[in-house]
């Protein structure tokens, strides 16, 4: 009975040494190295507005590729046509010919973009403030806004005008402004001129001729011209600073907020008296070119 007992304590023995355990197959396999991570896509270039623009040469072009932005991206629509301007795209109508009808009512920068458009058109308001109105865009002129100013009060106005004055007024810097209009003048330019010349040595009898004649033509044509003149309203222009630029003497397009009527003197002169007080938004200097 012992015998068998001591083989059985060698067998343990032997299953237990550190040689067996050693040779022993795990049950499952070692780990493998993770797979890489995969590469995220990289991120798509922002869309760049200015040098979408950029990529037309013709104007138009230009203001058609933003119109047909407008179904997928009405942002980017209106920035390419914001720099379709600043590039000097000035086609007034076609801007208010109802396709970018929802914007031109909507965005704060919309009054910005029409006044900065008629200013390259050659600051020509009379017809350019009529074809806003025919479209129902709410900027007016000076003139309506001083006939009634109670109705007119806190609109926006767009006035031609030159600095006349710089002072303060209540600690902001305010000018005084002297509105201009362009009016047609006619006048008559040489287009071109000839001289005929004829002298003589004989009168034909053998005798000397020192006689000498002498004709000069010139044609003319009538041109039309714009001239700057002065409508004789004044406003109070008040602004948020300072500006160097508004030197006196110089011309500007002026987009401001309406804020009534100022009246100074006696009541037989009040009438005479009369000064717009206007909050300055934005300006710009015309163009010397008028377009139609």
């Amino acid at each position: 009975m012992k015998w068998p007992l001591f083989l059985l304590a060698m067998l343990l023995s032997a299953c237990a040494s550190p040689g067996l355990r050693d040779r022993t197959i795990p049950d499952e396999p070692p780990a493998s190295e993770p797979a890489p991570a995969a590469q995220a896509p990289p991120a798509p270039r922002a869309f760049n507005p200015k040098a979408f623009a950029a990529g037309f040469t013709r104007l138009a072009d230009c203001e058609q590729a933003a119109r047909d932005l407008q179904p997928k991206g009405p942002e980017q629509a209106w920035a390419v046509l914001r720099e379709c301007v600043s590039r000097g795209f000035v086609n007034l109508k076609r801007v208010t010919d109802g396709g970018w009808e929802s914007d031109l009512g909507s965005r704060k920068d919309a009054s910005l973009l029409l006044a900065r458009m008629i200013a390259a058109r050659g600051g020509e308001l009379e017809s350019d403030l009529a074809v806003l109105r025919a479209r129902r865009i709410p900027i007016f002129s000076l003139a309506s806004a001083m006939e009634q100013p109670k109705t007119y009060s806190g609109r926006l106005v767009l006035v031609r005008a030159r600095i006349a004055e710089m002072k303060e007024e209540s600690g902001r810097p305010t000018v005084l402004i002297s509105e201009t209009g362009l009016g047609g003048v006619s006048s008559e330019v040489m287009t071109g001129s000839s001289t005929w010349k004829s002298s003589g040595n004989s009168n034909g009898r053998g005798a000397p001729n020192n006689s000498r004649w002498e004709s000069e033509y010139a044609s003319y044509e009538t041109r039309h011209d714009n001239a700057v003149q002065e409508t004789g309203r004044e406003a109070l222009l008040r602004l948020s600073k300072a500006d160097p630029f508004l030197a006196p003497g110089k011309e500007f397009i002026v987009l401001a907020r309406f804020e009534g009527v100022r009246t100074s003197g006696s009541a037989e002169d009040a009438e005479l008296s009369k000064v717009a007080q206007l909050g300055a938004i934005v300006y710009f200097e015309p163009a010397a070119l008028v377009i139609e």
